[in-house]
Parts: C-alpha cells; structure tokens; sequence
C-alpha cells in the first residue's frame, strides 16, 4: 500500500484539508516552474510540502484552475528544478 501525504485523509476531510495544504503552498511555495503538460496545457508548478512528501500542484495559467497535484519523486524533482 502507498504511504499518505495526509494521514488523516477521508472522503468527509479531503477537501477541507486539500484546500489547506493547497492554499499554503500556493501562497509560500519552495519553488515554481514553468511547465507543458499533455494536451498541450501550459502550466505553473508549485512546490511545498504536506507532511514529509515533496507535492507539486499544477496550475493551468490559462484558467488559474489546479490542473493536477502529485507526490515529487527524487528523480522528478532532479529533473523539473536542477536541469
């Protein structure tokens, strides 16, 4: 079984706890990036932390909609942030 980001994670808790996480790491991100993803669908990338996972929240810039969010693997990071 994959570990949580969020411990305490529920179908009742989820959106309240997702806007939480989310709106403190827009607000104080570590990182941003610009990105594309599939579609084509330009995109920034905001970097923090919820719990001890790295995520990174991706923000359409055309709608300012969130896109998709997702634990940072190391060799994302490496990629995304060091290339």
């Amino acid at each position: 079984m994959a570990a949580r980001a969020v411990v305490n994670w529920s179908a009742k808790t989820g959106p309240a706890l997702a806007r939480a996480h989310f709106t403190r790491i827009l607000e104080n991100p570590y990182a941003t990036v610009d990105d594309v993803l599939r579609g084509p669908t330009a995109v920034k990338g905001f970097l923090g932390s919820i719990g001890d996972a790295d995520v990174i929240l991706w923000i359409s810039k055309e709608t300012g909609r969130l896109v998709t969010a997702h634990v940072v693997s190391p060799q994302q990071f490496m990629k995304l942030f060091l290339d």
